[in-house]
């Protein structure tokens, strides 16, 4: 099977490990992600690397969804200048237009799903398996707290709960206000000592495991000095400021605080989340819309993006930048 990955997994071929910067296009990484491995030893064929958010969306506030300085910009197939959103957009327009049988991405956001074919295909085959029935005695839970609190798309929220009615007549059980025991509103990003400091930590780590690192970067020091130096990253258009909010993030992941805050990040994600809510009202899953304030990411739980439709014909283009369209007639 054919396939494509996020230029962010390692691999020892001809292609480059970039994260869409400079910064590293000629370095070499020491050992291939472990994922790509399995899937050539099954038989599945690489076919390339896709564009990207630059560096995942970590560089800066200001950089647009799916554009780096090796790649340019990636546009969503379901608008002119459609913005892809969210960092893994390449391979998630890869699936979306049919380029592959699936792609690895990181959390795309996307109208799409990173590991399924094609969008429409995907609604076909999801169409023909609900069969009447066919989720008899499954329970499903609504978290309508933080759907509240965290969607205001009325176009989203009318979707959602239409989706809600077809799987009540499919025969499963909607368990209304299903919440997270620990939810407060925008939590997820709250607690961001976590991110900032083992993402600066693991930068480090990965740097100087490069089998070759010619410009000899160490720490996102390095690089935040790479990106202002070199004019084809862009800046001062785009700037650096999130990393360098990480590269100055007092706490070590050996601190006490960092520990402290990993604590309760990991409770928010498990038993203050999914795990209390899965448990708490005894739901065999939980649905809730994308745009909504999630924590699935939080412990590592598996989530799948299903799209919920297209948007209205009747609408008019919304920007979400000058040069990149939110939403639009159609837009699923």
């Amino acid at each position: 099977m054919p396939f494509l990955v996020k230029d962010m997994f390692c691999t020892l071929d001809k292609m480059k490990t970039s994260a869409g910067s400079y910064a590293l296009a000629n370095t070499r990484p020491s050992c291939e992600s472990t994922i790509v491995t399995k899937l050539r030893d099954a038989g599945a064929i690489l076919l390339g690397k896709t564009n990207l958010s630059e560096w995942a969306n970590l560089r800066a506030h200001d950089t647009p969804d799916g554009w780096s300085p090796i790649g340019g910009q990636s546009y969503a197939p379901y608008h002119f200048q459609q913005d892809p959103t969210g960092s893994s957009s390449g391979s998630a327009i890869a699936t979306a237009t049919g380029m592959c049988a699936f792609a690895l991405g990181i959390e795309a956001k996307i109208p799409s799903i990173d590991i399924l074919r094609q969008h429409l295909h995907l609604q076909t085959r999801a169409t023909s398996a609900c069969r009447s029935g066919g989720l008899a005695g499954v329970r499903v839970g609504v978290p309508r707290k933080i759907i509240r609190e965290s969607v205001e798309d009325v176009h989203i929220l009318r979707d959602f709960e239409n989706s809600l009615l077809l799987m009540k007549e499919l025969g499963a059980d909607i368990v209304e206000d299903a919440n997270f025991p620990a939810f407060e509103h925008g939590w997820t990003q709250k607690n961001r000592l976590c991110s900032y400091s083992i993402i600066s930590h693991m930068t480090s780590i990965y740097l100087a495991s490069l089998a070759h690192n010619p410009d000899k970067l160490r720490n996102l020091d390095d690089v935040v000095h790479f990106i202002e130096s070199h004019e084809n990253e862009d800046f001062p258009k785009y700037s650096v400021d999130t990393f360098r909010k990480m590269a100055a993030s007092p706490h070590a992941v050996d601190s006490k605080e960092y520990k402290n805050a990993l604590k309760k990040r990991l409770c928010m994600g498990a038993e203050g989340g999914v795990l209390g809510a899965l448990e708490n009202h005894n739901c065999d899953v939980l649905v809730l819309p994308t745009d909504s304030d999630n924590p699935t990411d939080l412990a590592g739980y598996p989530s799948i993006n299903i799209p919920l439709g297209f948007g209205p014909a009747d609408i008019s283009a919304e920007y979400a930048t000058p040069d990149l369209v939110d939403r639009g007639p159609n837009v699923p």
